[in-house]
């Protein structure tokens, strides 16, 4: 099942690698997506979003647990 995570926040961006150049993510708002797409599984939820994202959504989403 694929599962998803939302958060907001500066990423820095660096292409690594000598014969196939790769993009590496890396920052803050990386290590807390991955924590909280942590939490969707247990969950059993498909997308998991930060308090930060859904602050900030003009139209909050029907259904959505906060």
């Amino acid at each position: 099942m694929f599962r998803s995570a939302l958060h907001i926040g500066e990423v820095m961006v660096a292409y690594v690698g000598d014969l196939k150049k790769q993009p590496d993510f890396r920052g803050d708002a990386m290590n807390t997506t991955v924590r909280i797409c942590g939490h969707a599984k247990p969950r059993g939820m498909h997308l998991f979003m930060s308090k930060a994202v859904y602050d900030i959504l003009p139209n909050k989403p029907v259904g959505v647990q906060h």
